[in-house]
């Protein structure tokens, strides 16, 4: 699930940053209506089959909108808030960021790299509020993670001195290019601490508030938040887009979405840190994307945080998985010859 996460939000984040973060904040008008439209759907189509199959649109047992004395449950909020307002947050810092990114030269999948220190948060917070263990081999993917962020800055640091691109600072909100590619990768940081804010509160609530209703509820709100951005681009006339740019839109605005009901859904279930650590693959689907299609090319430094970023992730999930399934293995062979050998006797 949360590769599904990582695949819809590093395809939609091109989409929108490529198409749209030059307007800045503005941009989320245009992925407002659709992700708005489909969480929406998503919510109405589980309530009429929860009706249609128990007979009564709220649950007798763990609900999320009343207590079991029928009073509104008002603790869901906390929840539910918390979300919208780290979602959002999340949003508006990658908007800026990938906006600075395209003005400085920064191919914009870099900054989404950024996010893969979430999982850094979330196995320090999660270890000590949830009790969640970090096996050798987390560290080790903590410790490419770490790498992956230090490539993408010296990256972002060392674009100011490169001259022989065009550069104009009125698109860097008149900053420098080299402080400009700085504050991009600052963006990115700051987003991944909104992000293991927003683990925080999926997994403390999930009894009475499900990865999925979290998920799909939040994000309604999120985009239906950035429907007041389509107003000063009415008020300016500044729509005048094709059948295809709105298409596009329409499609980012959906894996967006998406992939926010998917890690929801993935944080609540598994462990945080390598539910995050596979949803960090979107920076790579992005910066793929990127490079291939908006001919934003990738520096030796870039490539190597990339890299890094990818290890980081195996080490963190796959890699981890898979030793710890060889030695239950190891386990049970052991304990099976031990009582082959006391049957023996």
């Amino acid at each position: 699930m949360s590769l599904l996460a990582g695949a819809c939000m590093g395809t939609g984040n091109f989409l929108f940053a490529s198409n749209f973060s030059d307007k800045g904040l503005l941009g989320l008008g245009m992925v407002g209506p659709s992700g708005t439209l489909l969480c929406l759907v998503i919510r109405l189509i589980k309530e009429i089959n929860y009706r249609r199959s128990n007979g009564s649109w709220i649950k007798e047992k763990n609900s999320r909108v009343k207590t079991p004395e029928g009073k509104w449950k008002w603790s869901s909020c906390i929840p539910l808030w918390g979300n919208i307002l780290t979602n959002f947050g999340y949003l508006v810092c990658l908007t800026l960021g990938w906006k600075l990114a395209k003005a400085c030269g920064l191919n914009q999948g870099v900054i989404a790299a950024m996010l893969s220190l979430a999982s850094l948060f979330n196995i320090v917070i999660f270890y000590f509020k949830f009790g969640e263990k970090i096996s050798a081999l987390h560290l080790v993917g903590i410790a490419f993670a770490i790498a992956c962020v230090i490539c993408i800055s010296m990256a972002a640091a060392s674009k100011g001195k490169d001259t022989t691109e065009e550069f104009d600072p009125d698109k860097a909100f008149g900053l420098d290019k080299e402080v400009g590619a700085l504050l991009a990768v600052f963006c990115g940081v700051l987003a991944a601490i909104l992000m293991s804010t927003k683990h925080f509160f999926i997994k403390l609530y999930k009894k009475t508030y499900s990865g999925v209703d979290l998920g799909v509820d939040a994000t309604m709100f999120e985009f239906g938040i950035c429907l007041f951005f389509l107003i000063p681009l009415i008020q300016e006339g500044d729509l005048d887009y094709g059948a295809w740019e709105y298409f596009i839109a329409c499609t980012a605005g959906c894996l967006m979405a998406l992939g926010r009901v998917f890690i929801s859904i993935g944080v609540s279930q598994g462990l945080a840190a390598p539910a995050n650590a596979l949803m960090s693959t979107h920076s790579i689907h992005q910066a793929s994307w990127s490079a291939i299609v908006a001919g934003q090319a990738l520096s030796l430094l870039q490539v190597l945080g990339l890299t890094f970023g990818i290890l980081g992730v195996f080490s963190i999930s796959f890699l981890d998985a898979l030793v710890s399934k060889m030695m239950l293995k190891r386990q049970l062979s052991r304990a099976k010859s031990q009582e082959s050998a006391s049957g023996d006797v």
